[in-house]
């Protein structure tokens, strides 16, 4: 059953039917504890069911499985994340990107979990190294847009809004951020097109 019940699982979880999932997914783990698969599913079907904190025992036991998994550190760290335990999240999202350098997304949440804490240091760098995977990757110029301002760098908060404007010219929040950031730095003649956008 374990295989057949694991496959039924995936495709559940795949049809987004969570709820559904658990069963064949918790039989699965039962019959075969060394699963990684199992594992991960069953973390990821409660995740999804806001059941963080019965999400974390089978992530952690997918990680030992399969320690070359950043997906998995990426879902432990969401799933740290939510419970608002921070130092185990930015040591999974950490462990994310040391797997897989290029994962922008483990890269924004750092940045993000650094800003939440103001660490700002830290969030710059870990926004640049989501822009720096992913250079087409709006949000991590609009994070650190935020940032900038946060600390009165306008000129360096404008110059991220323009990069997201680029790459998307109707980007409302870049746009509306670049009109009030301007006029902040009195250049209200600059300011009035990206706000009456």
């Amino acid at each position: 059953y374990s295989e057949v019940g694991l496959l039924s699982g995936k495709n559940l979880v795949e049809l987004n039917q969570f709820e559904s999932a658990l069963p064949h997914l918790k039989k699965a783990v039962q019959q075969q504890p060394d699963s990684f698969e199992a594992q991960f599913y069953l973390g990821l079907s409660l995740t999804r069911l806001n059941r963080s904190a019965d999400a974390i025992a089978p992530f952690q036991k997918a990680v030992k499985i399969k320690p070359e998994s950043a997906l998995t550190f990426n879902h432990l760290g969401e799933t740290y994340q939510k419970l608002k335990m921070y130092p185990e999240a930015i040591f999974s999202y950490k462990q994310a990107t040391r797997i897989e350098p290029n994962f922008t997304d483990a890269y924004n949440k750092l940045g993000t979990l650094y800003t939440f804490q103001k660490d700002y240091k830290m969030a710059i760098k870990m926004f640049e190294g989501a822009i720096q995977s992913n250079p087409k990757f709006q949000s991590g110029y609009f994070n650190l847009g935020m940032i900038y301002e946060i600390l009165g760098r306008h000129l360096e908060a404008i110059e991220q809004y323009k990069n997201i404007l680029t790459i998307n010219p109707d980007h409302q929040k870049a746009l509306f951020n670049l009109g009030w950031v301007m006029m902040d730095e009195n250049r209200f003649m600059e300011a009035i097109p990206p706000l009456n956008h």
